[in-house]
């Protein structure tokens, strides 16, 4: 299984006292763990580059898997994989084993089965069913000559193996978006090859802007959505990205004013939106049409102009050849009784109409 790996592991020892505030119930030592890609030329590695956990727990078994976003540890913690959300089975497919949600569950056990997990808690440490919130590594250990278990050299992120297989999407909170940049580029990856959830025509797929009555069937639903920005507006408490004119009836994103500061100190300028080709996501909401609030940065791609079509000069040539063909013929051509009547087709139609009903 090809995965995102990453080797040399450096550890420095973290404090019994700050290991007890992030970890809680967990056990007494800590490390933070510091992590050099083993191979820079592999971009999945590179993508993780900046996302090597600052502060870690001792390794741990793995216990079992609840679902394809929450594991349980040997000593009975929940551990709920941040940054990654993977599809959840609807009431009437909870069993189904062929389900995505099944498939994601599958694939978290064959990543995690057998194996020590660390964890890197990044932000927020725990959510209000008292899971921990974490980034998850796993640790693939190497064996000598004698079959005994060395130190640890590789370690899978297990966040970035799912999204890289295609069994979950990008997801993140205003005080939980660390690595979200690195997740997204092997989103884009992965829907490119139309693995996993990409593969599906309805459920998965990125929505259009442009058609805001579609979207209400995914009301409360968290939601991909992208089009073009027409224009910004600005109140005191709210910044609003329309996608038309109407704008009481259009899709809209919308920016409280104290997120305004992170969009800004991302490099991203909500003024100069208008215009920009963006992708957002977030849980879809009805205000004045269909709406995506962005707390932070991280939930807004700004994307690339398509390049228009190259045009060689040479065919260029052969077709002014062909259209000059075409128009030295034009007068020879015989015209239509439209033409004859000095009328253009759309004319002559409606004349055409009017004769036939004055007829009856």
């Amino acid at each position: 299984m090809r995965s995102i790996l990453a080797s040399r592991c450096v550890l420095r020892p973290v404090g019994p006292a700050l290991f007890g505030l992030l970890v809680g119930g967990l056990s007494a030592a800590a490390f933070a763990v510091f992590v050099v890609p083993a191979n820079a030329s592999d971009q999945a590695a590179e993508t993780a580059r900046e996302c090597w956990p600052k502060q870690a727990a001792r390794a741990y078994r793995v216990a079992r898997v609840i679902d394809g976003q929450t594991l349980q540890l040997e000593t009975g913690a929940k551990v709920r994989l941040i940054g990654a959300l993977p599809p959840f089975p609807r009431r009437w497919r909870a069993f189904d084993r062929s389900s995505l949600s099944a498939k994601a569950k599958r694939a978290l056990q064959e990543i995690v089965r057998g194996r020590r997990v660390k964890l890197a808690v990044t932000g927020r440490p725990k959510d209000r069913y008292g899971r921990l919130l974490a980034h998850v590594w796993v640790l693939e250990e190497t064996k000598a000559a004698s079959g005994r278990a060395q130190k640890a050299q590789n370690m899978i992120w297990v966040q970035g193996e799912l999204i890289r297989q295609g069994l979950a999407r990008v997801y993140s909170f205003p005080d939980n978006r660390a690595c979200v940049r690195q997740l997204l580029a092997l989103e884009v990856r992965a829907r490119r090859n139309r693995l996993g959830i990409w593969r599906t025509r309805f459920a998965f797929a990125v929505r259009d802007a442009t058609r805001p009555h579609a979207l209400y069937r995914y009301i409360n639903r968290f939601e991909i959505i992208e089009g073009r920005v027409h224009k910004v507006a600005h109140t005191r408490k709210w910044s609003f990205l329309n996608f038309s004119e109407n704008w009481k009836q259009d899709f809209t994103l919308m920016v409280p004013a104290r997120a305004r500061r992170r969009f800004k100190r991302a490099g991203i300028d909500l003024d100069k939106l208008a215009g920009r080709r963006v992708r957002a996501r977030g849980w879809l909401e009805i205000w004045n049409g269909p709406l995506l609030k962005l707390t932070h940065p991280e939930q807004l791609e700004l994307l690339p102009e398509p390049e228009p079509f190259p045009i060689s000069a040479a065919f260029t040539e052969s077709n002014a050849v062909e259209m000059d063909e075409i128009n030295a013929l034009l007068p020879n051509l015989p015209k239509s009784q439209g033409d004859r009547m000095g009328m253009t087709p759309a004319a002559f139609l409606r004349h055409k109409a009017k004769s036939k009903g004055g007829s009856r």
